[in-house]
Order: C-alpha cells, then sequence, then structure tokens
C-alpha cells in the first residue's frame, strides 16, 4: 500500500469514525519501507503525524494520564523507527543521511530541533560516525568476507575445477 491508497483508507475510516490505529500504523511503516522518493516518505510522515495527532487528542479528552504518556512514548519511538528507515544503508543508520532528514523534519515543523535524533544525527556527522564511505566500506567488507571464508571459497573452487577436468 502507497501513501495515496493510505490517504484514501483514512478518508474513508474517517467518514464512518472507525478508525484501527495499529492497522494504520503498520500500513504506514510498509509503505515507508517501500517509498523511494523524499516526497513519498514526507507524505508518509505526514500522515503519520495527522493519525498520531487524532489519537492524542482522544486520549486527552479521555483525560487517562498514564496511557497518554504511554502513548507519547510508543508514538516518538515510532516516529524514530520511520525515520530510520529512511537512513538505512545496507543494515547500518547512515548519520548523514539522518542528519539531512531530521533537518527537513525540524524544517517542515514535524520534529522540534533539540529532539534527541536530531541530536544524534548531529553528533554523528561531527564527529564523521557512520558516514557513506565508511558504510560503503563495511559493506564491502561483509561482502567479501572474513579471511577464513575468503579461504574457503577458493579451495571450494578449486576443487569444482578438479573435478570438472575429465
Amino acid at each position: 500500500m502507497d501513501a495515496h491508497k493510505i490517504s484514501q483508507k483514512l478518508q474513508t475510516l474517517s467518514l464512518d469514525g472507525n478508525l484501527n490505529i495499529r492497522e494504520i500504523r503498520d500500513d504506514i511503516s510498509a509503505a515507508k519501507e517501500h517509498a523511494t522518493t523524499e516526497k513519498e516518505h514526507v507524505h508518509l510522515l505526514e500522515l503519520f503525524k495527522i493519525v498520531m495527532d487524532c489519537t492524542e487528542r482522544q486520549l486527552e479528552e479521555k483525560a487517562i494520564p498514564d496511557d497518554l504518556a504511554s502513548f507519547r512514548k510508543i508514538r516518538d519511538q515510532d516516529y524514530c523507527r520511520l525515520l530510520i528507515l529512511e537512513c538505512l544503508q545496507g543494515t547500518n543508520v547512515n548519520s548523514e543521511l539522518l542528519e539531512q532528514v531530521t533537518r527537513r523534519e525540524v524544517e517542515g515543523g514535524r520534529m522540534s530541533p533539540d529532539h534527541n535524533l536530531r541530536e544524534l544525527a548531529t553528533i554523528g556527522t561531527t564527529f564523521g560516525i557512520g558516514t557513506t564511505e565508511q558504510l560503503r566500506k563495511i559493506e564491502e567488507r561483509e561482502q567479501r568476507g572474513t579471511l577464513w571464508q575468503r579461504i574457503t571459497r577458493r579451495v571450494k573452487g578449486r576443487l569444482r575445477d578438479e573435478k570438472s577436468k575429465p
């Protein structure tokens, strides 16, 4: 499901007042993993914010402080996870991408400038931790494998070659 389909689904659901927050959250998360453009990522984050703001208002109206505090914590964790999905290079978080994404979120008003993830992104880029180049080198090392893995591949290749000789 893409951002457009999620928007349509939300419009339909808002008419009958029946929102399944967990399902919508899962839809947004799945779409975020497949999003390829910044525009798609931003649209999904905007949908996430709208749904979460609506849910938070409902909890505020019910005046259950423990539920509200718990919801806010989970909401922030989900939001951070969605941003991190956008910043993965292989299986690692690229601090340069994270800095760009968190800056965009601050400029878009979806994140406060002093948010922990924004501070982490700034630290990462300031100290050159998890940069594109570092992560590229890690990926190359992983593809090459350890010395033992390379030796094993070479031996297996030679054994295959010997078996194929007449």
